[in-house]
Parts: C-alpha cells; structure tokens; sequence
C-alpha cells in the first residue's frame, strides 16, 4: 500500500518502524511475554522488542506483565507474588485455562538472566522495558546496568520527574518517556506548552510512546510534532493495530513507528 513502509529500525522520519509488543504475538497469542514468542520474533526479523517486567517474592526480576496473569494461565494457586522457584515449576498454557487466546501453547516464563542470556547471542536486538511505574523502572535499570547487556535495553519512563531521574543513569537514546499513566492528567489539553517545553529538554529520547487513543487527537498530534523531533510510537489494542490501514492513516498524522500484536 502506498504510503506504508515499514521497517525494523527506528526512524525519525516516516512509517512505520515495527515493535513486537510483549514479546510479539504467538500462536496467534498475544501478550504472552514468553521465552518462545521472543525468539519467533527475532526469528522474524525484529529489532526492537517489548518486554513486560516484574519482581518475585523475592526480588528477583522476571519477563511478566503481571503475577495475577500468570497464575491464572500456569494454575499456580500461592501466594503473590511468587518465589522464583515456582515461577521455574509452572508453564504458561494459553488458550486452554483463559479466554481471548486463539490457539493453545505452551511458554516459558523468562528470568532477567534468561532474557540476558539470549540477548548475547543477538546483539542487533534491542528490549523496550515496561514496568508500569518509575520506581520500579529505576531499580531495573540499576540492576541491568550491572550485566553486559545493558546497551540493548531501552527502559520506559512514566512520569517527567521519573525521566530525569533515569537519564542519570541510562546514557543517550536508553530513555523513552510513555504518556499512558497520565491520561486523567493532559486530557482535555494534552500535551500542552507547558509539558511540551518540558520535554524539549531531553532532546535524546530514544522516543515518545503514546496510546492510539491519543494519535486520534489531530490537534494534539499536531502539537507534538511541530514541537518535537524525536520518533513517536503507538501502542493499542490487539485487534486493530495490525492494521495496515490504520498504519497508513498513522503515518499521515506523524506516527513513525507502531507496537504490534
């Protein structure tokens, strides 16, 4: 389709730069974070994953959006969260004990050490870290910062106040502020002059992450892009973001690159 070009590295300029969200889809599954979809994605030729993060019982970081989620799809009845010797017990099955999956498989919950272990092996990978709050952002970055990996991660900031904290210690192009958090905040006048300026401080931000709902506000859209140069992604629903259509209409309106499921 004319106008639609993708591409798996970032770009400044143009559409679409393609994400696999939560690891990529599998199986016709999406959002399983797993071991296997990270692999079938590199397979697939992408360079830049995301990847959900939380912590054991024990603090130990693990590829997961959620314990309440895993539980539900391992069976694992215990407290939450869990130590990382159960999470290394149970598997994940999609599409048999959750609905909304279309095939069922079989995954493997990944530890920090397994996911940096992987990454060794493919160094033109790169991992989008989300780990839903700043806090919890910082203390990954610590602890990534100590293995050999740490170059391939780009690490999601929530908050203005989050992303200068990290930008102390994550070097240039590591950083990627994500505005979903603050949806009660910038709506109605989302990204004002105000948050903007603010913004135009950082200017080596790997990138700008905003939901789909957002990329829809023409005039807000407008605002980020005359006021800022770096690359803007979007993130969505899994039933439309694969869209090639909806690509095509993001590109128009200043998207360079796009989360997919």
């Amino acid at each position: 389709m004319a106008g639609v070009h993708y591409s798996y590295g970032i770009k400044s300029k143009g559409c679409c730069t393609l994400i696999a969200h939560a690891g990529g889809a599998i199986d016709g599954n999406p959002y399983t974070n797993s071991r296997e979809a990270l692999l079938l994605s590199i397979r697939n030729g992408y360079h830049l994953i995301e990847l959900d993060f939380d912590r054991t019982h024990e603090g130990d970081w693990y590829v997961q959006h959620d314990w309440k989620s895993w539980a539900l799809h391992t069976g694992y009845r215990g407290d939450l969260p869990p130590t990382a010797a159960a999470v290394a017990s149970y598997r994940d099955k999609y599409g048999v004990q959750a609905e909304g999956y279309s095939f069922p498989g079989t995954y493997t919950a990944m530890s920090l050490d397994d996911l940096v272990h992987i990454l060794a092996k493919h160094p033109d990978v790169r991992i989008i870290t989300d780990t839903k709050g700043d806090d919890e952002a910082i203390d990954l970055i610590r602890v990534v910062r100590s293995t050999r990996r740490f170059k391939q991660f780009i690490f999601q900031t929530y908050s203005l106040a989050g992303l200068k904290e990290a930008s102390v210690l994550a070097p240039q192009q590591q950083l990627i502020w994500t505005a979903y958090l603050l949806r009660d905040w910038y709506v109605p006048d989302g990204f004002n002059e105000a948050l903007l300026s603010r913004l135009k401080k950082y200017p080596r931000l790997f990138a700008l992450t905003i939901p789909l709902y957002t990329a829809h506000e023409r005039p807000v859209m407008k605002r980020i892009r005359s006021a800022l140069s770096i690359p803007i992604l979007v993130h969505g629903n899994s039933k439309n973001i694969n869209s090639r259509n909806l690509h095509l209409q993001l590109g128009e309106w200043g998207v360079n690159g796009v989360y997919v499921d």
